[in-house]
């Protein structure tokens, strides 16, 4: 039920330190990234997981990955499941990029073999890896006596496997087959030197980069500007509010021949994302009621400063499945107008009427609401984590946590802030580093989502409490509707654009009315720089690592 995909590397490729790049390194790619050691160490490890045989593999219930072959060292093959053929993007679903292996377990006695079942792992040795090979039967034999499936180790495990993965995920000097290879990374100052890599052969149209040098910085708002105008920095990309963008465009209307600049539009939207298990979000009238508590209209207006607008689903102007939509979803859609009235017949309709001590609520304070499966009163109050220093949240406080509005409907707004990765952690709840993380502890977050050009949600929503416990579904708004309408989206045959497009507004209706996030803006990007810079074009959807790949300095 499966299709596979047999793919023959060119002769001659090799990574920036001169290594002969083989089929193996694909394959090794893939089972790396799909492999249950990674997962220990806190990755999702995904990178198999439209393949046939990827859930064993990944479990450690398999030692080989059935659905990746090696055949020789310069073909392999990889087998798409037969939950995705057909698949509308199905040829972006199977590819599969190169891996050092080496490099990422600091040794060299670890390879990879295909034993006529899959690929696997094996030790260079070929005495040593039979007699690991005999362990691992012997394991399962004393698995199969216990009724219990057997869990694999592979080759590559050891005392010192973590620290190996863990250097290399952290080392910037990676070996690399882009068309730039990493020279220094400077931690203080976020600013990471890349130089072209000469072994690079080029892209599928044999283009190779031209500009020798690339300095990427991170450049604060309040200061971007300047650097741009003295010379510091001769790119500005993605500029997204107006403040930003309005700095830009006077630079290029003052000297037009010094400054130029490029605007697209977003493929993706900034937004409050909600959690769908915890009260009082996990009431859909609750999630309901904030967006109908926030003039969304406004808001868009005072961060974009006309350069963006509302969107009401999970899109963005740059997606061509949108626009390609877009007359029908304005029809079907809520837009959730600001309106506190249809707030409050929300709430109330969900069960929020009671005060603290379980009465009725009088319409004054914060409302209550008796949990059905405890009986316990449960508060309207809001729980928010932010980034810090982040112009959305301020405006968020502005417009919705300060709105009197808010106050008389019976609802509390409460928010805490942090840095970027303390907010994730409480998203994944990932307790790797720290067990209040996993802790279901917050209602909302406010950020964005960028949605690349092959976006499909097949595991967004899943319901899986495996897949939802290693971090796949993040709103853990578990909906049987939700979860089918976007599972199935791109389960249609790439030539079927008409289907495809039908479920795509059903999913995007489904998803309107249950509101996982609520969006807030899609942004129409600018991209601001030094006329020396060539031929540089872009959109969302291409990315610096193409646009500067076409690029050139001028003499």
């Amino acid at each position: 039920g499966g299709r596979t995909y047999t793919y023959t590397i060119n002769e001659g490729l090799t990574y920036s330190d001169g290594t002969p790049i083989t089929a193996k390194d694909y394959v090794a790619s893939v089972l790396f990234f799909s492999s249950p050691q990674l997962v220990e160490l806190g990755a999702r490890a995904t990178s198999g997981q439209y393949f046939e045989g990827y859930r064993d593999f990944n479990r450690g219930e398999s030692l080989t990955f059935s659905g990746v072959r090696l055949i020789d060292d310069m073909t392999f093959s990889v087998t798409l499941a037969a939950d995705y053929v057909p698949w509308f993007f199905e040829t972006a679903y199977a590819s599969v990029g190169p891996m050092k292996l080496s490099f990422w377990l600091d040794s060299e006695d670890i390879t990879v073999v295909d034993d006529g079942e899959g690929a696997r792992f094996a030790l260079a040795d070929e005495a040593a890896d039979q007699e690991f090979i005999a362990k691992m039967e012997v394991a399962e034999v004393e698995d199969a006596a216990e009724d219990a499936a057997p869990v694999y180790v592979q080759a590559w495990e050891s005392a010192d496997y973590k620290a190996a993965v863990d250097n290399a995920r952290m080392d910037v000097n990676r070996p690399v087959s882009g068309a730039y290879m990493p020279k220094s990374y400077d931690q203080a100052s976020k600013t990471m030197v890349i130089e072209i890599n000469p072994e690079f052969k080029g892209n599928f149209e044999g283009q190779t980069a031209s500009i020798p040098t690339l300095i990427l910085r991170y450049a604060p708002e309040a200061t971007a500007t300047d650097q741009f105008k003295t010379g510091a920095i001769d790119l500005l990309e993605g500029q997204a509010s107006g403040d930003e963008i309005n700095a830009g465009l006077d630079l290029v209307e003052a000297e037009p021949d010094k400054y130029d600049y490029v605007d697209y539009s977003r493929s993706g939207y900034g937004k409050i994302q909600f959690v769908g298990d915890l009260y009082p979000t996990k009431d859909v009238e609750v999630r309901q009621a904030i967006a109908h508590l926030l003039d969304r209209n406004e808001f868009a207006r005072a961060f974009t400063g006309g350069f963006g607008g509302v969107v009401n689903g999970p899109y963005g102007e740059g997606q061509w499945y949108y626009n390609e939509t877009k007359a029908e979803l304005d029809n079907v859609l809520d837009n959730y107008s600001y309106d506190p009235e249809r707030a409050v017949e929300l709430l109330e309709q969900a069960g929020w009427t009671l005060d603290e001590n379980g009465n009725e609520y009088a319409g004054e304070g914060m409302r209550y609401k008796a949990d059905p499966e405890t009986g316990e009163l449960v508060p309207l109050l809001i729980k928010w984590f932010s980034s810090e220093n982040n112009p959305v949240s301020d405006l968020l406080v502005v417009h919705l946590v300060e709105n009197p509005a808010v106050a008389d409907a019976g609802m509390v707004i409460e928010q805490d802030t942090g840095d970027f990765t303390t907010l994730l952690n409480y998203l994944y709840r990932d307790g790797t580093d720290d067990e209040k993380f996993a802790v279901p502890t917050y209602n909302m977050f406010n950020l964005g989502s960028g949605l690349p050009a092959t976006y499909l949600p097949d595991t967004e929503y899943t319901t899986d409490p495996d897949m939802v416990a290693a971090g796949y579904n993040t709103n853990f708004l578990l909906d049987d509707e939700l979860f089918e309408a976007s599972s199935t989206l791109g389960k249609v045959s790439p030539e079927d654009e008409e289907e495809f497009l039908r479920r795509y507004v059903n999913y995007v209706t489904v998803w309107n009315r249950l509101l996982p996030d609520l969006p807030l803006y899609s942004n129409i990007y600018h991209d601001f720089f030094n006329s020396k810079l060539v031929g540089y074009e872009t959109n969302d959807l291409l990315g610096l690592e193409i646009s500067l790949l076409y690029a050139e300095l001028a003499e």
